[in-house]
């Protein structure tokens, strides 16, 4: 029965943020006698990008690689370990600027708990791994720009049979994990050719950078790995000389920030929707869109759930003395094609002088101590929850480091990323 080892952690999901501690208990089976020098535990955190091309005979081999933690601690021991359990416990602490941890086709940026049982000269006698998810924080609410209204124009003239116009709108530039992108599809056909439907498309792309290891010509070359995330098609016409309007929408997937702070790796995401023009090649309107790990608050404001809204105005109605009135006005979206919507919003009428909601530390409010203008400060209130976590989405064939030992290679690890259900309509 061979030697076994477990990793007990003081988070059980193994995810962290830069400049947390990893701390816990390392939890080793030993089932024979091992002359044993030295126990080290360590995280190595690193970025590794490598692929090769192939020119005839030759091949040329594109790597990069950088390390961002790689400490621990070591324990002395000359003595041998006899059959038994033995427990190490551990505390290291994340630099502040971590990149997050992702995984692609050529690369990845990794970071794993390990611990080595290293016996006379140096040998490892055993050696124990478990990755670990690290994010940097990347707080949408810091940039303005991702607040405003994103509208693309576009045209397009099948022959010489008229114009084709097109209009996408999307509320925001920048979601988290879990929310959900609302959209609007407008064409104008002048044409007298038509718009047989179309394909909503959510891609991901890997920018990797890596230098040659040829001594004579080395060169910094960029290779992309990209993949289509989420992809619908929709079989709904607009006829010659006429409109249509389209109202959709589709939920961000567990992936990695746009962010990931690395100089190797870059990630980019892209909502692509192309019309299917009847006899001619499609055309395909593109509008980028920021990924990171806090939403935005107008965007969970929006996309809090009516019912939920509505129990809390009741509740407030029930316990509150004011003279504010409170009313949900339910106003449904104009009727779609593709996936029809509902939405509702809170109206306040008249506003009243109030004070701030400042709740302490696990208590709930009153609702009598509250009027209108601090409403919003009690759905932030008990809208506060933490994320869950879940994997990340596959993109493409994972990277196989071939240069490590293939008895203790991670081979397909997918880091999990915090996803924001509570927004989802």
């Amino acid at each position: 029965m061979p030697s076994t080892c477990k990793f007990i952690l003081n988070k059980p999901n193994a995810v962290y943020y830069s400049g947390e501690s990893i701390s816990g208990q390392a939890i080793v089976n030993i089932t024979f006698v091992q002359d044993v020098r030295n126990v080290r535990i360590f995280v190595l955190g690193e970025a590794k990008i490598k692929w090769c091309e192939h020119a005839g005979r030759h091949t040329t081999y594109f790597k990069s690689h950088e390390t961002y933690i790689d400490n621990g601690t070591n324990l002395r021991i000359e003595n041998v370990l006899q059959p038994g359990t033995y427990t190490y416990t551990f505390d290291i602490a994340l630099p502040p600027l971590c990149p997050t941890s992702c995984e692609c086709k050529y690369g990845y940026i990794r970071y794993v708990l390990s611990l080595k049982l290293k016996g006379p000269f140096g040998l490892d006698n055993f050696v124990f791994k478990k990755p670990l998810t690290v994010l940097q924080k990347v707080d949408l609410n810091l940039h303005r720009d991702y607040k405003l209204n994103i509208s693309v124009d576009d045209s397009y003239t099948p022959y010489t049979s008229g114009k084709i116009f097109y209009n996408v709108q999307i509320p925001f530039s920048a979601y988290a994990p879990g929310q959900t992108v609302k959209y609007t599809f407008h064409i104008n056909n002048q044409s007298k050719t038509d718009v047989d439907g179309y394909t909503l498309e959510f891609s991901q792309k890997f920018l990797c950078i890596a230098k040659s290891t040829d001594l004579l010509l080395p060169k910094k070359k960029e290779f992309t790995d990209e993949n289509i995330i989420l992809r619908i098609t929709f079989i709904e016409p607009c006829k010659r000389l006429s409109s249509r309007l389209w109202k959709g929408q589709f939920i961000i997937p567990s992936v990695p920030p746009s962010e990931v702070n690395c100089n190797f790796i870059r990630v980019e995401y892209l909502m692509k929707i192309i019309a299917h023009v009847s006899g001619h090649k499609d055309f395909p309107i593109s509008i980028p869109i920021v990924i990171g790990t806090i939403p935005l608050q107008e965007s969970l404001v929006r996309q809090r759930p009516a019912t939920l809204a509505q129990d809390r105005v009741m509740a407030l109605k029930s316990n509150a003395s004011s003279t504010t009135d409170l009313a949900i006005a339910s106003s449904p979206t104009a009727s779609t094609t593709s996936t029809p919507t509902g939405s509702s919003d809170i109206v306040k009428r008249p506003r009243s002088p109030s004070r701030t909601l400042k709740p302490q530390s696990g208590m709930t409010p009153s609702p009598s101590e509250l009027s209108i203008a601090s409403f919003d400060s009690l759905l932030e209130f008990y809208d506060n929850d933490q994320p869950s976590f879940e994997e990340g989405v596959r993109s493409g064939s994972p990277f196989i480091d071939n240069d490590a030992d293939e008895n203790h290679r991670i081979d397909d690890f997918r880091p999990l990323y915090p996803i924001y259900k509570q927004t989802i309509v």
